[in-house]
């Protein structure tokens, strides 16, 4: 499948300019849009607010047709550390991923998903993890459920935090959750590589986790760092949610 160019906008940098290594940021928060508007700003907000401010966020609009793209140039405007791109049409998740990973330059890659909120110290707590635990090469959290107010529902789901225990797991379901993971930058650089998640839209992550797993170490925090909108949206309607 070929796609068009991205349109990059409201870059904290020049366009065409790359970073020093002395300004690149620890983090590269990828988040995926579309047709959201009504998640958008607190979702937006609870990577904003993050107790660990030195991030880049990189969001990038899958074609919304809504208001969505009017929020996110809002928010580019205000706060440098946002990076908006644009597709010049719907592309669907796995491609979107793919064209932002493009942009990230943090040494790690935090996902985000644009209807769920993370908890104030999300980053935080993911960071000084794996900078005390460099043999760990990516990092999940356990997640809550929330409906489109807000309000909690359904129950909590921790993950095994031990890496065999979560490889163990792998060959039944997918023990790490995509919208809440941490990784190293060259570990996630190699999601869709040679399009190879397009085969499973369904499951593109847990295809990308078995994948690499057998090179690369997988890890858990046991606590809840993230809040997960139980509402599914246009983005999301090929790929399920843990539950």
């Amino acid at each position: 499948m070929r796609i068009g160019p991205a349109e990059v906008a409201y870059s904290g940098i020049p366009a065409g300019v790359k970073r020093s290594s002395a300004t690149i940021r620890p983090i590269s928060v990828l988040m995926p849009a579309f047709n959201c508007q009504a998640y958008l700003r607190d979702s937006i907000e609870s990577i904003l607010n993050q107790t660990f401010f030195d991030f880049e966020f990189i969001i990038i609009d899958d074609g919304s047709t809504d208001n969505s793209i009017k929020i996110l140039q809002e928010y580019a405007e205000k706060d440098k550390r946002i990076r908006l791109i644009r597709n010049p049409k719907n592309v669907g998740l796995i491609e979107s991923l793919t064209i932002a990973n493009q942009y990230c330059t943090g040494e790690y890659i935090a996902r985000m998903d644009a209807d769920d909120i993370s908890l104030p110290d999300r980053l935080e707590r993911q960071f000084a993890f794996m900078q005390s635990h460099p043999e760990i090469d990516l990092l999940g959290t356990g997640s809550s459920f929330i409906d489109e107010k807000g309000n909690p529902v359904g129950s909590e789901l921790i993950e095994p935090s031990d890496p065999i225990l979560i490889w163990l797991q792998m060959f039944f379901r997918s023990s790490i959750h995509h919208h809440a993971i941490l990784a190293k930058n060259a570990l996630y650089k190699r999601f869709n590589e040679n399009g190879l998640e397009r085969n499973y839209p369904y499951a593109e992550d847990y295809a990308f986790w078995l994948r690499m797993g057998f090179d690369h170490t997988y890890a858990n925090l046991n606590a809840v760092l993230i809040q997960v909108n139980d509402v599914v949206l246009p983005h999301e309607e090929k790929q399920v949610k843990p539950r």
